[in-house]
């Protein structure tokens, strides 16, 4: 479906967690993708049953004559509804993004999780993509993205930094805190420098971010915007323990949680 016709491959209506709803109609490649690529937006409807909206990059480093392409952030925008035609049709649910859709809202209510809204939930490969250490070392230079130091080999925090506009837009470890305690309602405490033991998630609010995690995993990891020294923070969520740490910035299983600010 071309970009004048996107409701014949997409429903028209999506809904945020805020309960906010997106005409699809109204969508354009101008206020779909994050940056203007100057390409048109289309409708695709696969054959396992997932709808999708598609831009291309054109500037992508890609073999022009393979006619593939990776979903990644340098080479396409897609918002993809794994459901179909039918409900709930609302992000987070059936409903969800790479980095370089435009955000369309908090994927959680704001007043569940102190005010802060979550725009993007980000998984390396298909939302972001780790910075080479010659990439790194130009936005130090840069100083856009907030970026002190950079890894030697493939630097995963600096690509989920880049993916969500700066470390401006990524929780600190105090807000990782409060979403913690949206995920753990029923634990006595959440603490900052420990590990919180014995408290039993809540699986339906886990769900929106297992559902990026790679296959396998019995948990989650949340990269934070604190940089440290050689490496980064981030915080772990598994189903009865939670807790932050430090870690090499090579890891590629931490999520890109950005913030609407």
């Amino acid at each position: 479906c071309d970009s004048s016709e996107l409701t014949k491959c997409f429903e028209r209506k999506i809904i945020n967690a805020s309960g906010l709803e997106y005409d699809i109609s109204e969508l354009s490649s101008s206020n779909f993708t994050k940056e203007n690529w100057g390409t048109e937006t289309v409708g695709v409807q696969f054959t396992n049953g997932v709808n999708a909206l598609i831009a291309y990059n054109p500037n992508t480093e890609q073999d022009p004559f393979n006619n593939q392409f990776g979903a990644t952030a340098e080479s396409m925008a897609i918002l993809y509804d794994v459901s179909g035609n039918k409900n709930p049709n609302t992000i987070g649910k059936d409903i969800n993004m790479n980095g370089n859709v435009k955000p369309l809202g908090c994927m959680i209510k704001p007043e569940l999780l102190g005010g802060m809204c979550i725009s993007q939930i980000l998984a390396h490969g298909t939302g972001y993509s780790p910075m080479t250490k010659a990439e790194c070392d130009q936005a130090v230079v840069d100083g856009e993205l907030g970026i002190q130091g950079c890894a030697e080999n493939s630097d995963y925090w600096a690509g989920a930094v880049k993916a969500c506009g700066g470390v401006q837009n990524m929780p600190t470890q105090a807000q990782l805190e409060q979403l913690a305690a949206y995920i753990y309602p029923d634990a006595d405490e959440i603490k900052g420098g420990t590990s919180t033991t014995n408290a039993d998630w809540d699986a339906d609010r886990a769900s929106i971010f297992m559902a990026q995690t790679p296959s396998g995993y019995s948990g989650f990891y949340v990269w934070s915007g604190q940089e440290n020294s050689g490496g980064a923070s981030y915080r772990y969520f598994g189903s009865t323990n939670t807790g932050w740490n430090g870690t090499y910035r090579s890891h590629s299983d931490r999520l890109a949680v950005c913030l609407d600010q």
